[in-house]
């Protein structure tokens, strides 16, 4: 009877393994690669530890790079045991920079709080030129803001964690 009971037990496991690819686990994140890939250690045995799994962006055109030893989800694309992915990362767990998908192809740059900026020249004309007319009316009553225009210097990575 026990060799009847195996023998169906085996035949089950063979016809559900597939179905192994449709689930989501959990893994530990050993590296993060330079290109933002992930190298995972899954916590179900039944998988071997994953090298250079993607990262799927929760916000589109931005990558997020988790702190190494954090937490995430993986699952495989359509079932494909040779397509794994990230699809999240758990617990508190800080995203440390978001960089655009494509930095080299990106024309704008991030600023932050501490970035120098000037104002542009077209809003630096009309600034004078209300400046001067509200003076002329009341003398020395405005004087023009300085602490407002485009990006002077910046950067197409921002941290944004510890």
């Amino acid at each position: 009877m026990s060799s009847i009971y195996a023998n169906l037990q085996r035949v089950v496991t063979a016809l559900l393994s597939p179905t192994d690819y449709y689930a989501v686990y959990t893994a530990q994140i050993v590296t993060v690669n330079a290109d933002s890939t992930l190298d995972i250690s899954p916590q179900n045995p039944r998988f071997a530890g994953m090298q250079n799994v993607p990262l799927y962006p929760g916000t589109v055109g931005c990558i997020g790079v988790p702190p190494t030893g954090a937490m995430c989800l993986f699952s495989f694309s359509d079932g494909d045991p040779g397509s794994p992915y990230v699809l999240g990362i758990l617990g508190n767990a800080t995203m440390l920079y978001l960089n655009p998908a494509n930095p080299a192809s990106s024309t704008l740059a991030a600023a932050r709080v501490t970035d120098p900026v000037e104002v542009a020249p077209t809003m630096g004309t009309w600034i004078g030129g209300v400046t001067t007319y509200i003076n002329t009316l009341v003398p020395g009553t405005l004087t023009p803001p300085t602490d407002f225009g485009i990006i002077k210097e910046g950067s197409g990575t921002v941290k944004i964690g510890n």
